[in-house]
This record gives C-alpha cells, structure tokens and sequence, in this order.
C-alpha cells in the first residue's frame, strides 16, 4: 500500500519507528491507493510512486508494517544497480542482436542461393518476402510482387489445387504439379509445395512455398512419350511388312 503525506505526518510517530512492527496497515492509512508486489522492479515502483507525488511507502507483510522506504532511497538502490543492470541489458541485447544477424545470414543465404523459387506469405496469403528466381519465373519485377495476393500469379483453375483452405485442412502440400502465370502470359510447369507457417501459440503466421522449374523434365518426358508412340506405330509397321511378306511367300509357293 501507499501512505499519503497526511498520514505520515498525523499518525507515525518517527521517534518511535521501532513499535511499528505491532502497528497493522490499518491503523495508519486513510485509503489504500495501491499495491506493489515485492517482485515488482524498482524502476516501476519509483514511477508509481512519482505518479502519485508519494514520497514515503510502507512495507508490509500479512497485513503487519515491517518498514517504511522513501522514494529517496528507491532513487539511491535504483541508481547504483542501474549501470550494471545496463551493462547486463547491453550484453543480453548484443548476443541477441548477433544470433539474429547469423540467423538472417543463414536465411538470405538459402533464400538467394536456392536451385527453386522461394516465396512467403502472410496469413492472407500475400507476398512478402521471394527469391529471384521467383521473378523470373513469373517475369515480374519486386514491385509488381510486394504484397500481391499469390493467386495473382495462377490461374484460377491451378490455384484450387494449392489454394489455403486446401493447404491449412491439409496441413501443407508437397510436390504439386500446377501451373503459374509469367507476365508474357506463358504458363509455366512447376512442382509446387507449401508449408504452414506458425507462432508459438500455434496463431497462423503465413506460409512458405518452394517451386521447382519442371519444364525441362516436362519436355522429356514430352519427348519420351512422343518416341515411344513412334515405336509403336514403327511396330506395328513391322508386324504389318511381316504378314504381308509371308503371304507373299505363300501366294509364290502356291503358284509353283
């Protein structure tokens, strides 16, 4: 509790601060303003007390005052252990300043150097952070893709497959074959997987999506199927010369 001015100037006796030990709270305050927990730092209880120009507070325990401190003397315990609290800050805020600088490192290294299009989402699916390749699968520059809703980038019938209801009921997708939107208006083969992105809470942060260039592998397997139609028909060519050079080799038997 705090005691206001009046009340330590009416009803303590300092000459007699030893008898306060059998005083109760009561005895000595008008009105309680407010608590402070003994785990409360003493930055936050010197603005308390200046908030309400207190200058002295009682110190109590089950209800009994055990002591009086002054604003004075928080001042005084605040300030000499205020450098080395600083200096503990300092350290603490540097330590984490470096992880977070490796650990961007390490982020922009991945994102930069990735053999695949990289792409973050928030959690209504807008673009906000990609690699370069995702530029030039979609010919778009950094402005046209900043915090433009990823359907603008598929068209409409390849977006139901990846689309965030899908992914969040799912709880992601991987390796979809979909197509995306380059600006010329080609369309482009990708496999595509998405991830959730999550808080500690489990709160919906975003999503992560990795596409993989896979018209290259399209074009083989393109190329292969179109080979394996000719072998077909070459067979059946074949089979066709056979049964016509053995009925030729009959009709010249017969005629003999």
């Amino acid at each position: 509790g705090i005691f206001t001015e009046r009340d330590l100037l009416t009803k303590i006796d300092f000459n007699g601060l030893s008898d306060l030990s059998a005083k109760k709270l009561s005895d000595f305050m008008t009105s309680q303003l407010i608590i402070i927990a003994d785990t409360t730092p003493y930055e936050n209880v010197i603005e308390v007390m200046q908030k309400h120009n207190v200058r002295h507070m009682p110190i109590v325990r089950d209800g009994v005052i055990i002591g009086i401190v002054s604003l004075r003397d928080l001042m005084r315990l605040h300030g000499e252990n205020l450098e080395e609290q600083l200096k503990e800050k300092e350290q603490q805020l540097l330590k984490s300043f470096q992880k977070t600088r490796e650990s961007e490192d390490r982020f922009r290294s991945i994102l930069y150097h990735s053999a695949d299009a990289i792409i973050f989402a928030n959690s209504e699916a807008k673009i906000v952070v990609w690699n370069p390749l995702f530029e030039e699968l979609t010919g778009s520059a950094a402005g046209e893709i900043l915090n433009k809703p990823a359907q603008t980038f598929f068209p409409s019938d390849e977006w139901e497959k990846v689309s965030p209801e899908k992914v969040e009921r799912l709880g992601g997708v991987e390796h979809v074959e979909v197509k995306i939107s380059h600006k010329s208006g080609e369309l482009i083969d990708v496999d595509f997987s998405v991830s959730l992105i999550h808080d500690g809470d489990g709160g919906l942060l975003g999503y992560v999506g990795i596409l993989h260039d896979i018209r290259e592998r399209k074009m083989v397997e393109k190329e292969v199927a179109e080979s394996r139609i000719q072998l077909e028909l070459m067979n059946k060519d074949l089979e066709l010369n056979a049964k016509i050079f053995k009925q030729l080799a009959i009709d010249k038997e017969s005629a003999y």
